[in-house]
């Protein structure tokens, strides 16, 4: 059994991986295939492993966007701003300085926005992520939600004709914008919705470009991750097995490669296409899991 077990660990993996950075809801395929292919393990490790996976996903994004995301720098000043500081009090000079010198100015910029979009999902989370994720996590209502999604990315240049991108650039976005992106993320909370989805469609709602709402849901991602991660640990004791750490590897690993794909797939496909052929996918999807589980009940009634 066990290595059938490892290989669950990296299909699952893999599922993560490439389905997390598209607008189709990992959430719901993760739990279509826990339907089909359930770890053989603890219920407490199976609740780790599902959101730990996902650490494997997000190193993929710093790893990619490692040159947008890499906030330190060594760097002289310019005669601009050694000018400019010659004026400031002794303790606001150093340390200005240490930050000009040390810290790239637009990627610090970038991150703060990064961490605004972040605050609603952050703030929504810690209220009601308990509650959601023990009422909305039924198959009928995943498949429910990726079909009411896919209805809107189908229709989406319909939703927003008329309202042309005005940012070309992450950095270009104001911090109202950021927050109403977040706001957007926050909808994630409803497994079926998709992180990715959610915070691009906030982007496009802002008049973003299809590129840059998509790089900036990424962006998001590193964040909500990495708390989703600690808020998880912090509920669960660490008392891992050598082969429950196996099996975290393992997904890990399988999540980090495939999302190397996804994330490169899908940056190439939007620069061409819309988002219409993923909302068809997720209609196609919730229909497949609203029929599976009507199957399912008429099997077992």
């Amino acid at each position: 059994m066990e290595p059938v077990e490892v290989l669950k660990a990296l299909l699952l993996g893999a599922v993560e991986g490439f389905t997390q950075w598209l607008p189709v809801s990992s959430t719901a395929h993760q739990a279509l295939l826990d339907e089909l292919i359930r770890l053989d393990a603890r219920e407490e490790f199976q609740a780790v492993f599902s959101v730990m996976i996902q650490l494997g996903t997000v190193f993929a994004v710093l790893l990619i966007f490692r040159e947008r995301l890499w906030p330190f720098c060594s760097r002289p000043l310019t005669d601009n701003e050694a000018k400019a500081l010659r004026s400031q009090p002794a303790p606001v000079r150093v340390i200005r300085t240490a930050m000009l010198r040390y810290f790239d100015p637009d990627i610090c910029s970038l991150w703060l926005r990064i961490l605004i979009a972040s605050l609603p999902a952050f703030i929504l989370g810690l209220a009601f992520y308990d509650l959601i994720t023990v009422k909305c996590t039924h198959l009928v209502i995943i498949a429910f939600v990726l079909i009411l999604y896919g209805i809107v990315f189908v229709l989406l240049r319909r939703i927003l004709y008329g309202r042309r991108p005005t940012v070309r650039q992450p950095g270009q976005i104001s911090l109202s914008k950021a927050l109403i992106i977040g706001l957007f993320q926050s909808l994630s909370m409803v497994p079926g919705t998709s992180r990715t989805g959610a915070a691009i469609l906030g982007g496009m709602f802002v008049r973003t470009s299809r590129i840059v709402a998509t790089e900036f849901s990424y962006y998001l991602s590193v964040p909500a991750i990495f708390g989703s991660c600690i808020y998880r640990l912090s509920r669960f004791a660490l008392s891992f097995s050598g082969w429950e750490v196996l099996l975290l590897f393992c997904g890990m690993l399988t999540a980090f490669i495939t999302s190397l794909v996804s994330i490169r797939f899908m940056l190439s496909y939007i620069r061409k296409h819309n988002f219409r052929i993923f909302g068809w996918y997720r209609i196609g999807l919730g229909i497949f899991i609203l029929l599976y589980y009507i199957l399912l009940n008429h099997i077992l009634n």
